[in-house]
């Protein structure tokens, strides 16, 4: 299967980020949470950039 990569790293930076604002981890100062959101937005883009495949898809 492929296209699935980019899939698991959102669920990955989604769940780090919900055990973040609940408080069970501190993973990001506060003082770096811009900065953290806009390293995801470019790392979640050049995934996209790297990928040609459907999500999902067989071939």
């Amino acid at each position: 299967m492929k296209g699935y990569k980019t899939l698991a790293a959102s669920a990955l930076i989604t769940i780090i980020g919900s055990l973040q604002q609940i408080g069970v981890i501190n993973l990001v100062p506060e003082h770096f949470q811009g900065v953290a959101i806009a390293t995801i937005g470019l790392v979640m883009a050049g995934l996209r950039l790297v990928t040609n495949t459907n999500v999902l898809k067989n071939r």
